[in-house]
């Protein structure tokens, strides 16, 4: 079942949840976009991309509104830095993998109730690296 964008340059290619590049298909409304920053090649249907940044970003945005109080405005995804949120209040969150992902959540909670939205706009806050999260 198709659903949300993986975006190589200015090529979209359409997804569905296990990360399967789908043809002739569209995914609903309001799909999700992840924008590929560091893969130039040309995908084709049944072609794989990284389904653990695609299964990150579906649990990211069920988790994210209620855990967090903030709205994701898109994705971008490397291979160096793994899954990034772009949030609608103007910074990024690099998430990386899914692994410790309830304690990713709990710091980027405490980093923006500490300095709050506005201040955070136009950063980058990295939760990667567990006990080491650095803002920028």
């Amino acid at each position: 079942m198709p659903w949300a964008y993986w975006q190589v340059a200015a090529n979209s290619y359409v997804i569905d949840e296990e990360g399967v590049v789908l043809s002739d298909v569209v995914p609903p409304e309001g799909a999700p976009i992840i924008q590929d920053l560091s893969n130039p090649v040309r995908l084709v249907a049944g072609d794989h991309v990284d389904a653990d940044a695609v299964s990150l970003a579906q649990k990211l945005l069920q988790q994210v509104p209620q855990a967090v109080a903030q709205n994701i405005a898109g994705f971008e995804y490397s291979l160096d830095k793994g899954l990034t949120v772009l949030t609608e209040a103007g910074y990024r969150v690099v998430m990386g993998d899914s692994q410790n992902m309830a304690y990713k959540l709990a710091v980027w909670k405490g980093v923006e109730g500490k300095l709050g939205q506005e201040t955070m706009s136009g950063h980058v806050l990295d939760v990667r690296f567990e006990q080491r999260p650095s803002y920028q």
